[in-house]
């Protein structure tokens, strides 16, 4: 049955995730709630969670389970990027020998994007619950839909409707830093009626894949903020005259987005030829 090859591959993947980390870290201590806490005594696991994913496809509740945790796992892996780890540390881990796209240029991480298994309505108020407890303050969520990451990933992946993100803004209590963990709930009509939980597991695969040649694009990324616009023009000219067999631009144009002021460009990278194309990041400047 194909959810027990989807549980075998989620024990995998989360393997992947603990060895060796997305981003170049794992999870640390201070954010153990997540990472250890037993999925079913979790608040509305039961009415919220376990609907979803029925409606995803899956039936066993083993499954179930581990896809729960590996969302909290990947928030926990998040969060400790976004408030314990040192910015150029990460962005040498994420770009590697591309690194030289920011001579020049001091930047900060703004944002973790992760795609979720399970659904925005039930994770908000579960991170605005437990911020304390994980040395938080929940400052706010923006949550909209996203027609920019529904049109590049319908070209590989036609089922796709519609992408719901919910941005979760946090302050850190012990220093202040403030950070965004980037959630995105993929649906093929509405946040009533999800996407095959496979469609997921195929973009998140990615991110510890090493082989294939695939052409799916993930979703999740690392989002870096600059200082101005021209800035943002300057990587986007960069990343499109240094085009190569692992780096490519994943837009013609710098785009504008009124929602949020912010002016950015994507460059996605894998780390070698016939690798997947993985690694997404995001470069961004806001007006306001």
């Amino acid at each position: 049955m194909w959810y027990l090859k989807v549980f075998l591959v989620l024990c995998l993947s989360l393997f992947q995730y603990v060895e060796g980390g997305w981003l170049g870290c794992t999870p640390a201590e201070r954010f153990s709630l997540l990472t250890e806490t037993s999925p079913r005594n979790l608040p509305g696991y039961q009415e919220q969670l376990v609907p979803y994913l029925m409606a995803r496809g899956v039936q066993d509740e083993g499954v179930m389970e581990n896809l729960v945790r590996e969302d909290l796992f990947h928030m926990g892996h998040a969060f400790t990027v976004l408030f314990e780890e040192e910015p150029t540390q990460v962005l040498h881990a994420l770009l590697g020998e591309h690194f030289f796209l920011m001579d020049g240029i001091n930047a900060q991480i703004d944002h973790v994007g992760r795609e979720l298994l399970g659904p925005l309505s039930f994770y908000l108020p579960l991170l605005d619950r437990i911020a304390p407890e994980l040395g938080l303050i929940h400052l706010r969520d923006l949550v909209f839909p996203s027609t920019q990451v529904v049109k590049v990933l319908q070209q590989y992946d036609p089922s796709l409707r519609g992408v719901t993100i919910g941005r979760v803004y946090f302050q850190s209590s012990d220093s202040g830093k403030i950070g965004c963990l980037e959630l995105f709930q993929a649906s093929a009509q509405d946040e009533k009626t999800p996407q095959c939980i496979e469609a997921t597991e195929e973009r998140l695969q990615l991110l510890t894949s090493f082989t294939g040649n695939s052409k799916v694009i993930p979703i999740d990324h690392l989002s870096i903020e600059l200082n101005d616009v021209e800035e943002v023009y300057r990587i986007h000219e960069r990343i499109h005259k240094l085009a190569s067999d692992t780096l490519t631009p994943n837009q013609k144009e710098v785009s504008y987005n009124p929602g949020d002021g912010s002016t950015q460009t994507k460059a996605v990278m894998r780390d070698f030829f016939e690798a997947p194309f993985n690694k997404i990041v995001e470069f961004v400047h806001y007006s306001h």
